[in-house]
C-alpha cells in the first residue's frame, strides 16, 4: 500500500476518535475531559475492524476498559504507525504515542511471489544484534528516519510475533518482524519482545491468541 493511503488509515482512525470528543461536547454544551488515554486498534491489509473484535473484547471482559471506540497495530497496522511517528511525531499539537503493541509486523519487508521490490524482504536478509537488517528495501530505508523520534519520544514498545515452527508466522518471517528493534531504538529500555508459538502463532491467528490478549492488557493498562 502507499505510503499517502497508510496514512490516511490511520488519520481516520484519529480522526474518529477526536470526531467522538467533538460530538460530545456539542450535544452537552459541556468541556469534554478526556480521563484517560486512548487505545486504537490498526488492522492488516485486506482486513477490517472484525479482526481486532476478540481483543477488544478480552480487554472489555478483563475490566480494563468499558468504552471502545473501532479501530494497536497488526500486520500492515503496524507500518500506518511507523509512518504516523514519521509525520507527526514531533509534532506537539498532534496525538503522541505514549504505548505501542506491534503484532506480526512485516517492517523489513515480505517474502512473496509478485510482491513489489519497494516492501520485498531483500534475499539474504539477516538482523544484527540491535535489530538492524544487513540489507534494505526502500521502504524499510525510509522508515529509518522515524530512529530519532522514538530517541527522543522514548516510546514504550511491545513486539508481539509468531513462530508455527519455520521461524515465520506462516506469512511473515521472523526477521521481518524483529527487525523494527532498530527502527525504535536498539538502545531503548523499553522495547520487549514476546514469541508466541504453535499452531495459534499462525499470521491472522495471532490477534485471536489468550496469550496475546493477556500480554496486550498487562502492558497497555496494567501500571
Amino acid at each position: 500500500m502507499k505510503k499517502k493511503n497508510l496514512f490516511a488509515l490511520l488519520m481516520t482512525s484519529i480522526l474518529l476518535i477526536l470526531a467522538g470528543c467533538s460530538s460530545q461536547d456539542n450535544t452537552s454544551s459541556k468541556k469534554v475531559q478526556i480521563t484517560s488515554t486512548p487505545t486504537l486498534f490498526f488492522h492488516g491489509g485486506g482486513s477490517s475492524y472484525h479482526a481486532e473484535e476478540h481483543m477488544v473484547n478480552a480487554a472489555k471482559k478483563a475490566g480494563v476498559t468499558t468504552s471502545v471506540i473501532r479501530m494497536v497495530g497488526h500486520s500492515l497496522g503496524n507500518i500506518s504507525i511507523i509512518y504516523y511517528m514519521l509525520q507527526n511525531g514531533n509534532k506537539k499539537n498532534m496525538p503522541q504515542i505514549q504505548k505501542q503493541v506491534d503484532i506480526a509486523g512485516h517492517f523489513a519487508g515480505l517474502d512473496f511471489d509478485g510482491i513489489p521490490n519497494s516492501i520485498k524482504q531483500p534475499k539474504g536478509m539477516k538482523l544484527n544484534s540491535n535489530g538492524k537488517p544487513n540489507k534494505m528495501n526502500s521502504t524499510y530505508k525510509q522508515m529509518t528516519e522515524v530512529r530519532s523520534i522514538y530517541a527522543k519520544k522514548h516510546v514504550k514498545v511491545l513486539n508481539i510475533i509468531g513462530d508455527i515452527g519455520n521461524g515465520s508466522d506462516g506469512r511473515v518471517d521472523n526477521k521481518s518482524s524483529l527487525s523494527l528493534q532498530y527502527l525504535v531504538g536498539d538502545g531503548n529500555s523499553t522495547y520487549r519482545i514476546l514469541k508466541i508459538n504453535g499452531k495459534n502463532a499462525q499470521h491472522s491467528k495471532l490477534h485471536e491468541n489468550v496469550q496475546v490478549d493477556k500480554a496486550l492488557i498487562k502492558f497497555l493498562w496494567n501500571k
